[in-house]
C-alpha cells in the first residue's frame, strides 16, 4: 500500500517539472535560437526544473519517513513576500505570457518549513495554471489573521471544485476528473 502511494505522489507532483524539461530539453536539441541569451534563459529554466524535481523527490522520501518514524519540521525565519515573489517569478519563467500574476503581500518575516511551504504553494499555482483560461490572471496574497496565523491564498479565475467534491480536496492524492473541472 505504502508504495502505490508513493507511486501515486510521485507521478501526481512531478508532472509539470518533467513536461517542462522535456520540452527545454526539445528546443535545446533543436537549436531553436543562436542567440546565446535565449538559449541560456532555456538553460536556466531547465536548471530551475531539475532542481524542482529533486526538491520534490527529497520531501516525497521525506514524506515516506514521515509516516514510518519520528518527523520534525525544519523551520526557519524569512520573508513571506520574498518567497511568493519567487515562486511567482518561477511560475511565470514557465509559463511564458500564458497568465499574469499578482502579488498581495507585505514583507513579513515567518517561521515556518520553507521547503514545505514552497511545494505547498507551487502546488497551488501549478493546479490554478492548469485550470484557468488562457491570459487570465492569477492572484496569491498572504495575511496575518486574527489569530495571529499566516494565511496563503491563491485565486485563479477558473470553474472552480464542485459543491459535492470539496470535502475531499483535503484527501491524500485526490484529484477532481479533469472533465468537469
Amino acid at each position: 500500500v505504502a508504495q502505490k502511494q508513493f507511486l501515486q505522489i510521485v507521478t501526481h507532483e512531478f508532472r509539470t517539472p518533467l513536461a517542462v524539461i522535456q520540452s527545454l530539453g526539445d528546443l535545446l536539441e533543436l537549436e531553436v535560437s543562436n542567440d546565446p541569451q535565449v538559449r541560456q534563459k532555456h538553460i536556466a529554466r531547465l536548471k530551475s526544473a531539475v532542481q524542482r524535481m529533486a526538491n520534490l523527490l527529497n520531501k516525497a522520501l521525506g514524506q515516506e519517513r514521515i509516516e514510518t518514524t519520528f518527523w520534525r519540521t525544519n523551520a526557519a525565519w524569512f520573508d513571506i513576500k520574498a518567497l511568493l515573489q519567487e515562486l511567482v517569478s518561477e511560475a511565470a519563467r514557465l509559463n511564458g505570457d500564458s497568465r499574469r500574476f499578482r502579488i498581495n503581500s507585505m514583507s513579513r518575516r515567518i517561521q515556518a518549513d520553507r521547503e514545505l511551504l514552497i511545494i505547498c504553494i507551487n502546488n497551488l499555482l501549478d493546479n490554478a495554471i492548469k485550470f484557468s483560461p488562457a491570459q487570465s490572471e492569477i492572484f496569491i496574497s498572504a495575511y496575518i489573521d486574527a489569530q495571529d496565523r499566516i494565511c496563503i491564498s491563491v485565486i485563479d479565475q477558473g470553474k472552480g471544485i464542485e459543491e459535492q467534491d470539496r470535502c475531499k480536496v483535503f484527501g491524500k492524492y485526490y484529484r477532481q476528473d479533469a472533465q468537469t473541472n
